[in-house]
């Protein structure tokens, strides 16, 4: 999720990163935040796990394995995009 953030930030900007433990969950969040985010829709169709497998490619592929990641250990991965923002977040059960 980190190296995603950064990718976002084609005109710099800050990167934060947060992870913390609740009720029997672990949850990380990254956070990009500048004056110019570029998010391509296709990483967050892999990240929603929506993209097709046809429309994988080196720049989906890292996305889409998280959201598999996240799926098969029963947990789940979001975003939400702004103007100047980038929030990514997964949320895993504790084993």
């Amino acid at each position: 999720l980190a190296l995603i953030g950064i990718e976002a930030l084609v005109r710099g900007g800050t990167l934060e990163v947060g992870a913390e433990q609740n009720d029997g969950a672990s949850e990380i969040v990254v956070r990009a935040a500048g004056s110019k985010i570029a998010f391509d829709e296709s990483i967050g169709k892999a990240l929603e796990g929506t993209l097709p497998e046809a429309e994988l490619s080196s720049r989906t592929a890292p996305a889409a394995m998280l959201h598999q990641l996240a799926q098969s250990l029963g947990g789940g991965v979001q975003f939400a995009l702004s103007d100047e923002a980038l929030v990514m977040g997964a949320v895993l059960p504790s084993a």
